[in-house]
């Protein structure tokens, strides 16, 4: 006949299969929690590589968009000159007109527009009139102030703007797309300081024995991951 267990053996026996019986699952728990964490080391990995070649995919456009701007600022600035030119010559073309046609009016009274007389001075006016007649192209009602002096700058705005289609003139264009390249590089590196925190979390929870204290470093790494990923896709998709 088999001798009885004391009760305090029994009850030794039943706590160490229980612990027995819950080990395997605590292990397995343990082991899934440091799968998980690896698998999102993976995925920091992944992302801080795209971060890093989208910031520069942005510097780099950032960077041609800007020579970009200083050609079309040079275009302007020659675009400007060469306007100033045009109106200049047009200013002394037009005083021209206006010298032959007080010229006539010296001579004779009646001025161009008129038969002259058949005098010297008649004579003399029409010669100024036929002369005045090559620069009337230049006596533009719309370049002509009201005290009879040629409007240099208002020519010169309409070169620019005959012409504005012709040159690559508009910097401001390009110096905004620039802004907004960098704007996205600067967001990018702050997102990938975000990454090497959260990396830093995930290292730190593998690292650790109890379970507590692994999900302390993990849970705000996969709340970083998750913002990481929510805001680079707003930006780049």
């Amino acid at each position: 006949m088999t001798e009885d267990l004391p009760p305090d053996g029994a009850a030794e026996q039943a706590d160490g299969a229980a612990e027995q019986a819950a080990a395997p699952d605590h292990t397995d728990r343990h082991k899934r929690l440091h799968l998980t964490i690896a698998l999102s080391i993976a995925v920091v990995s992944v992302l801080g590589a795209l971060v890093s070649w989208r910031a520069e995919v942005h510097a780099s456009a950032a960077s041609e968009l800007d020579q970009n701007a200083v050609a079309a600022t040079i275009n302007a600035t020659n675009q400007a000159a060469q306007a100033q030119t045009l109106a200049a010559s047009a200013q002394s073309e037009y005083e021209r007109y206006a010298r032959l046609g007080d010229e006539a009016a010296r001579l004779d009274p009646r001025g161009c527009g008129e038969t002259h007389a058949s005098s010297i001075s008649g004579v003399e006016a029409d010669v100024a009139c036929s002369v005045q007649v090559v620069f009337s192209e230049y006596n533009d009602p719309g370049y002509i102030n009201a005290n009879g002096t040629f409007n240099v700058e208002k020519y010169a705005a309409d070169v620019v703007a005959a012409d504005r289609y012709g040159v690559d003139a508009n910097p401001a264009h390009y110096q905004k797309a620039a802004a907004q390249d960098r704007n996205l590089e600067d967001t990018l590196l702050y997102l990938s300081i975000g990454l090497v925190v959260a990396l830093a979390l995930f290292t730190l929870g593998r690292l650790a024995k109890e379970r507590r204290r692994i999900l302390a470093l993990a849970v705000p790494g996969w709340l970083a991951l998750g913002g990481a990923l929510a805001l680079f896709a707003a930006m780049e998709l």
